[in-house]
């Protein structure tokens, strides 16, 4: 995990996680790796490594499939950057979580 401090004070978090179950495993990071990015400050993005072969759109279907109703629940999420990235390096997802 890197913390990058401005002059002004401000932080500016990078949380790195890596998933190796499903669905659920996603879920449980992504809350994980927002939680610690909000106790430093709320500004951040998140960084995933999962396995090759890995469906990244399917499991955040899943995420929003579970709060769709609950519209405040997504609050938390808005304007955090997800990137996630398979174990050979190749980029699966980059974009925000849930659009502003």
């Amino acid at each position: 995990d890197i913390i990058f401090r401005c002059q002004d004070n401000t932080c500016f978090v990078r949380e790195v996680k890596c998933v190796t179950g499903g669905r659920n495993a996603f879920n449980r990071r992504l809350g994980d790796a927002k939680d610690q990015v909000m106790e430093r400050g709320g500004q951040g993005d998140l960084f995933f490594q999962v396995p090759r072969d890995y469906d990244v759109l399917a499991v955040l279907a899943y995420f929003k499939s579970w709060r769709q109703h609950i519209p405040e629940a997504f609050d938390e999420y808005r304007g955090l950057r997800l990137q996630v990235c398979d174990d050979t390096g190749t980029l699966l997802f980059d974009g925000l979580i849930v659009e502003e």
